[in-house]
């Protein structure tokens, strides 16, 4: 029979007084595989020891403490039943009242997950949470919504509360301090679906909100990074890369860039718009790189003035540091296409409104005038002027309240001046100030060459008459003064340029109207009318000179020396006039010259008769009567005939 005790003392039966162990340490079970005990009754206060201690499970009110060693869970999930508030001072893990689950820690300590005994993520006292990605190639945060019909935001954050001073208002707080040229973006968001939401999206409600929506900082010492940069792909796109809509009333500004830093770049603009690549113009179609169109409704001010600017460009607020070079401030500079394929080549194109200019217009270097075009600029040709030009068969016009005042070219005048005020002047006038030598004033009128036209002034009383004085290039190259629109016409002074001035019906000199003045040379023709046996003589000497003065003709006559046939016959010696006598002429004899024929030399007495165009000659003979002088009477080898006279006209 069994001893009911062990060797020490103990009882071997538990119901027994006494402790109840097994033969041997490690040596027993209680119960046994399909042989176990159904339930373990402990009092209050029991323990569970282990090795001697090494873990321990002690009861107390509500609670096992475990104490030693680790807790491993098999099998199946640690599942935490009902509801209790959890002790604030306590490392806690439990549903709370509030039907949750808690991980609770006393004040001043953290959280901390790891994984395989790298720390990974943190929750300080103070709410901060430290997320550590270990390896390289891990990922600290990976949020990954399920597919479906997404009806809430995968990610909430809410900042509540009142901002204290320093960084209280911040959200997100990323210090990076990786480097390499081969880093990844900091944020990275594929969009590998048809996706119709805002990427990001911040929407201020009814509140007076002081911040900024985005503030991105480069630093003091960032010499190539950017603080943004939008690609759009290569697609066709439809709708803007940006947009910024501003509905509110506010007169603040939509954007504004304020730089502080040192000097720009050569090339550069702090504001940069490059279009690259390859761009097809389409026929109808317009493209722009820069574009400001407003669409809204003004209500003009009660009173006053209202300005409104779609561009403005003020360089006003720069200050300049004096030194020994210039500097050259151009609020607005524009450079056009110069390829020769270039078709019209526009620095600026105002398609309707008016432009005005408060100050000067200046330009520089010059480039060569296109004909076609309607221009002004600095030529680049010899002359180096301020060129105004007009196509082919348009004009250029200078105006007064839009009456035309100067008028060049078109399908009139080459230059009109117009006014149209009663009792005043219309007056063009060139002066000279300066009383000094060389000092002039000159208005030239030029024409090409001898195959041009006139050059010419034309001055007209409206529908009654017309006064033109000019070069007549076709009647070489005399000045006249015409009576008509044109030289050549009713031509009332001549002047040639070898100096006869034809006054066509004559000049007054305070008394009759001198119609006629010449100077002239004719040729004497001797003929003998009537008698018989007539031979004319002929002389080696045939001049005759004439001055016409109104209607008296003063002339003269040399004939002499042997110029072939001697004279013979009773014909009557008559010389050619150099001009038409008067009907109106006195028909009687005078003095009038002398004939030798040989030695004998005798007095000439003529004769005009009216509307002669001859004078006839006569000689007194030895009793002092006028007889015809004949062609016998210049018979002789040594013959002269000399007459000086004068006649009506």
């Amino acid at each position: 029979m069994l001893s009911k005790w062990r060797d020490d003392g103990t009882s071997i039966f538990p119901w027994l007084a006494r402790n109840v162990i097994p033969l041997a340490n490690d040596g027993n079970s209680l119960g046994i595989s399909g042989t176990a005990w159904s339930d373990v009754f402990l009092a209050a206060g029991a323990v569970i020891n282990f090795n001697a201690g090494n873990v321990t499970i002690t009861h107390s009110a509500s609670t096992l403490t475990f104490d030693g060693g680790n807790i491993y869970i098999f099998g199946g999930p640690m599942r935490f039943e009902g509801t209790t508030a959890l002790i604030a001072t306590e490392h806690e893990i439990g549903r709370n009242a509030a039907g949750q689950l808690e991980y609770n820690v006393p004040s001043t300590i953290g959280h901390l997950f790891s994984v395989n005994g790298v720390n990974l993520v943190s929750f300080d006292s103070a709410g901060t949470v430290g997320i550590l990605a270990p390896a390289v190639g891990s990922g600290a945060l990976t949020l990954t919504a399920n597919a479906g019909a997404r009806t809430a935001a995968l990610s909430t954050v809410t900042l509540n509360g009142t901002a204290g001073a320093a960084a209280g208002g911040t959200l997100f707080d990323i210090n990076v301090t990786q480097t390499g040229a081969g880093a990844n973006p900091l944020f990275d968001i594929d969009v590998t679906a048809l996706y119709t939401g805002n990427i990001f999206e911040v929407d201020i409600g009814a509140v007076a909100y002081t911040g900024e929506i985005l503030s991105l900082d480069l630093g003091a010492t960032s010499l190539t990074g950017m603080i943004a940069r939008f690609m759009a792909g290569s697609a066709l796109r439809t709708t803007a890369l940006v947009t910024i809509d501003d509905a509110g009333t506010s007169t603040g500004i939509g954007l504004d860039l304020n730089k502080t830093g040192g000097p720009y770049s050569a090339t550069e603009g702090y504001v940069d718009i490059v279009h690259s690549g390859i761009f097809t113009g389409a026929d109808t179609t317009t493209g722009r790189d820069f574009r400001i169109a407003p669409s809204f409704t003004v209500t003009e001010p009660g009173a006053g003035t209202f300005t409104f600017y779609g561009a403005d460009i003020d360089l006003s607020g720069i200050l300049v540091t004096a030194g020994a070079g210039t500097t050259l401030f151009a609020a607005l500079r524009l450079a056009a296409n110069a390829d020769a394929d270039v078709g019209t080549n526009l620095a600026l194109f105002v398609d309707q409104g008016l432009s005005r200019f408060d100050d000067h217009i200046i330009w520089g270097a010059g480039t060569a005038v296109t004909a076609g075009n309607y221009s002004i600029g600095r030529d680049a040709d010899a002359t180096n002027q301020i060129h105004i030009n007009s196509p082919a068969g348009a004009g250029l016009e200078m105006s007064i309240g839009d009456v035309p005042m100067i008028t060049l070219g078109g399908t009139g005048a080459v230059l009109t001046k117009t006014f149209a005020t009663a009792g005043t002047m219309n007056t063009i006038v060139t002066a000279h100030t300066s009383d000094t030598a060389g000092s002039g004033t000159m208005f030239q009128l030029v024409v090409a060459g001898a195959s041009a036209g006139d050059a010419f002034t034309h001055f007209q009383v409206g529908g009654v008459t017309d006064w033109t004085i000019g070069l007549d290039n076709s009647d070489s190259d005399a000045l006249v003064i015409s009576n008509s629109a044109t030289l050549g016409t009713l031509n009332r002074m001549r002047i040639p340029t070898t100096g006869a001035v034809t006054i066509t019906g004559g000049a007054n000199f305070g008394q009759q109207d001198l119609t006629n003045y010449t100077e002239a040379t004719f040729t004497p023709t001797v003929t003998l009318v009537g008698g018989a046996g007539n031979t004319v003589p002929v002389y080696v000497t045939n001049t005759g000179r004439y001055t016409r003065v109104g209607r008296q003709v003063f002339a003269e006559v040399y004939l002499t020396g042997d110029g072939g046939a001697e004279g013979a016959g009773t014909g009557t010696f008559n010389v050619a006039l150099p001009v038409t006598a008067s009907a109106s002429n006195p028909t009687s004899y005078f003095p009038t010259g002398i004939f030798a024929n040989g030695t004998a030399e005798d007095p000439v007495w003529g004769q005009i008769v009216g509307g002669g165009t001859t004078i006839e000659l006569v000689y007194e003979d030895v009793l002092n009567n006028l007889v015809a002088m004949t062609g016998a009477e210049q018979s002789s080898t040594t013959r002269t005939v000399r007459l000086k006279f004068f006649y009506e006209v």
